[in-house]
């Protein structure tokens, strides 16, 4: 089991009863909004009630699909759990138990640097994946190996990731894992995990 299964079984829950499980949620790749500054990839966009949300990731998949879909999957492969991922948002942002879907304005990406900086102003930091802007912000900070971090950075592709299901199934009772941005906020939020997005829409 992993993070996205913990997380889809308490969607599922959540869901009991109301009739959203045989809603589609339609999956696309969109190009023309701002994206979270932290995760590399392109955006997947889940749409689903009215309600949009974003997924960062280098492995989207388009199509559409019910959320039932999620109840049982596997999801062994890092292009199914990043639509799974992008599908836990926007079902979440619908239910509003999330509130951070989108990425913020670019206009408040130095404050929200800023201010991750002054809030995370000691330990050894590990990075998931492929991040800007982290290794510069946290300089002379970042360790090679997660089993020598304090902390533990994820974004984006790095929340779906082989090495980083890893990294969150042996070390979520640990240390101290930081999600970040609108892609890991429907997971962090069904499951009461530490997220930073201050700026998020």
């Amino acid at each position: 089991m992993t993070v996205i299964h913990d997380a889809v079984k308490k969607l599922k829950e959540r869901l009991e009863g109301s009739g959203c499980d045989d809603g589609v949620v339609s999956l696309w790749i969109t190009t023309d909004v701002p994206i979270c500054q932290y995760p590399k990839g392109v955006c997947l966009e889940a749409v689903y009630g009215g309600r949009t949300a974003e997924m960062v990731t280098t492995t989207p998949f388009e199509g559409k699909t019910k959320i039932s879909f999620l109840y049982g999957a596997p999801l062994k492969k890092q292009m199914t759990r990043a639509a799974a991922a992008a599908i836990i948002n926007v079902v979440t942002g619908f239910a509003c138990i999330s509130r951070k879907l989108h990425s913020c304005s670019p206009s408040d990406r130095m404050e929200c640097q800023a201010l991750l900086t002054r809030f995370y102003d000691n330990g050894k930091i590990y990075v998931v994946g492929d991040l800007s802007v982290i290794p510069d912000l946290f300089r002379n900070r970042i360790v090679e190996k997660p089993e020598d971090a304090d902390i533990i950075f994820i974004a984006g592709d790095g929340f779906v990731t082989d090495e980083g299901i890893a990294i969150q199934k042996d070390f979520l009772l640990t240390k101290e894992i930081v999600y970040l941005g609108p892609s890991t906020a429907g997971t962090a939020s069904l499951l009461g995990l530490k997220h930073w997005c201050p700026f998020g829409r």
